[in-house]
């Protein structure tokens, strides 16, 4: 009985999580089109705007919460989707380890790439100019 409890509760919160992640989702989205294709300008996009943007610590936080909320998002949506197509039980728990291992890997990475991002050790190293 706890067990279906504690499901229905889950369920109703990935729910609700899915409309307000989607909702900020949008915003911040919206927010981030504007800023580079009206006031900076898509031909104006380069290397040079991306780290400017990125030495601002208010930068690095809006892209890293439209990247997390964007996996958490979109990894729930997967979630969601091989729990209505796989029926069996094993495969729908090697499915939701295969997807949680995949959504975890992304999360380090893209946040590692958000927070350490130095472009002096990109142009010390000639990779870019």
């Amino acid at each position: 009985m706890s067990v279906r409890i504690f499901r229905g509760s889950f369920e109703l919160y990935s729910w609700l999580f899915m409309r307000i992640s989607g909702i900020a989702l949008a915003a911040l989205v919206v927010i981030h089109l504007i800023y580079l294709h009206f006031f900076i300008g898509v031909e104006q996009i380069n290397f040079s705007v991306v780290a400017s943007r990125w030495a601002s610590p208010g930068w690095k936080i809006f892209d890293l919460v439209m990247l997390l909320l964007a996996l958490s998002h979109g990894g729930n949506g997967a979630r969601i989707v091989l729990e209505d197509y796989i029926r069996r039980r094993v495969w729908r728990i090697a499915a939701f380890a295969v997807l949680g291992i995949i959504w975890a890997a992304l999360l380090i990475v893209g946040t590692h790439v958000v927070l350490t991002f130095d472009p002096s050790s990109l142009q010390e190293a000639g990779i870019v100019s």
